[in-house]
């Protein structure tokens, strides 16, 4: 049995506050075998994982954990890749799926979780600048995925055995307490570039309207149709979760939520 990934590898000084309370709270007690039967599949590619989990990538290494279950559980065979990228689908359709997640900005510490009874902030207390900042996060978190160059220069898609296979970024949001808050259809504005309303009439016909949108509200005016800009073609898809990270409580069964819900978009 691989090693838990509760059993400490870190000091408590030097942990993040969140799998503090996720392994010593009994609220988390299911959740926390879910993810240890999770892991004990999954394996410890890189001998760091358990070591990034308990520290300050808990966010980004929960989520990686979290997409690796959603392929397992839909029987999806993975072929080893060696981080580059997190995985690569062997069949039926062949595909490389790199994990990223949206991060708070290094102020400080992040802050204690609740307790499970408590839950997260989920409305935000000013509705719009947190859409404006859900939207601005995600484009960063992509942009940099497609940055990203290895040390012989190649990206994601360029590697021996990725060149010429569909390259999908998967993203969760975790930049503040309230990031998963805001429902998917702000992540299909940004990569689209349109925002689609529905109205029925009368005779309740649904007529659906989309109107294209030129930038988003962020400091940063970052433009939105992510799809249509040249720099982001080489990405087939782009899948976002609201519910992959979150543990079941011990009042319910182990077992809910081992498959997180996958929102896909393609760029074709």
């Amino acid at each position: 049995m691989p090693r838990s990934l509760f059993s400490p590898l870190i000091s408590d000084s030097k942990a993040h506050p969140l799998i503090l309370t996720v392994r010593d709270h009994v609220g988390y007690r299911a959740g926390r075998r879910l993810m240890d039967e999770t892991f004990a599949l999954f394996g410890d590619q890189d001998g760091n994982f358990v070591k990034d989990f308990q520290g300050p990538s808990f966010s980004a290494r929960t989520w990686e954990l979290s997409l690796f279950a959603y392929l397992h559980e839909a029987g999806l065979p993975l072929a080893p890749t060696g981080g580059k990228p997190d995985y690569l689908v062997d069949g039926p359709a062949r595909f490389a799926d790199a994990a990223t997640t949206t991060q708070p900005a290094q102020a400080g510490p992040p802050a204690p979780a609740p307790a499970p009874a408590a839950g997260l902030p989920q409305v935000p207390d000013e509705l719009d600048v947190a859409q404006a900042q859900f939207v601005f996060q995600l484009g960063k978190a992509l942009r940099n995925k497609l940055q990203k160059r290895f040390a012989d220069g190649s990206a994601y898609w360029e590697l021996p055995h990725t060149a010429g296979l569909p390259f999908v970024i998967a993203v969760e949001a975790f930049h503040g307490d309230s990031s998963l808050f805001h429902p998917v259809s702000f992540a299909a504005e940004y990569l689209y570039g349109t925002h689609t309303t529905g109205e029925h009439d009368s005779e309740r016909k649904l007529t659906v309207t989309s109107t294209p949108i030129s930038a988003t509200r962020s400091t940063a005016r970052r433009s939105r149709a992510a799809f249509s800009c040249s720099r982001r073609r080489r990405v087939s898809a782009r899948s976002f979760s609201r519910t992959a990270a979150r543990p079941p409580s011990s009042t319910g069964s182990a077992r809910s939520g081992a498959m997180p819900t996958q929102r896909p978009w393609s760029a074709g």
